[in-house]
């Protein structure tokens, strides 16, 4: 049967048969080490050595003598004797995180919070840690170097590739046998200009033939 869960501030009291039972909250104790005496965890994952409850190294046959110190608070009693400021502070961190279901950090930090320390105000427990200060002026001249060396290749000029190139032609002046080589060739190229159009016979002369075909051809005619 599936029973809703109710708010224990809504619940004061069950009915079991003829009987009227008070609830209240349950609040498990604190977890601590049965190796090492120390709260927060269990011995299974624990690498401490082994200490008696009284303080001392842990030992069979023998039962606990003064000196008892407490290996939480070195207070002179055992380590889980409930007058412990440690355990007592443990004990409302469980409390906290069962009333408010939160976290063990979360419960921790709040009854951290709340426990009053020597010289420190409220404010000042709860308040969070400041950010660490920076120095503009050092951070700057530190990556001035930096920068300097990324952005360098943006303004020096590239590196010479000349010797890698083959030589470039140089241009031969002329002398006095260039200029009469030149000289002639133009003036054969002018002559045989000359003798083509000599050997074409003029527009006058194709005219002059092309009537003389058409009075040829019109007395033929008339004949």
């Amino acid at each position: 049967m599936y029973l809703p869960l109710i708010p224990l501030s809504y619940l004061k009291n069950v009915k079991v048969a003829f009987y009227s039972l008070n609830v209240r909250l349950f609040v498990p104790a604190p977890l601590r080490c049965f190796r090492c005496q120390r709260f927060g965890h269990t011995s299974v994952n624990c690498e401490k050595p082994q200490v008696c409850i009284c303080g001392k190294p842990l030992r069979t046959g023998s039962p606990c003598t003064p000196p008892i110190r407490c290996v939480n608070c070195d207070g002179t009693h055992s380590a889980r004797s409930k007058d412990c400021p440690i355990y007592k502070q443990e004990f409302a961190i469980q409390e906290l995180k069962t009333k408010e279901n939160l976290s063990y950090f979360d419960a921790k930090r709040k009854v951290a919070a709340k426990t009053p320390r020597p010289n420190k105000s409220y404010s000042q427990v709860i308040r969070p840690p400041a950010p660490p200060t920076i120095n503009i002026n050092d951070l700057v001249q530190s990556l001035i170097p930096h920068l300097v060396k990324a952005i360098s290749h943006l303004f020096l000029p590239p590196p010479s590739t000349s010797h890698n190139l083959p030589p470039y032609p140089m241009a031969r002046s002329y002398d006095e046998s260039d200029r009469q080589s030149i000289s002639k060739r133009r003036k054969s190229d002018r002559s045989d200009i000359e003798s083509i159009m000599s050997e074409t016979p003029s527009n006058s002369e194709t005219k002059r033939k092309k009537k003389k075909r058409v009075g040829q051809k019109a007395n033929q005619e008339k004949l």
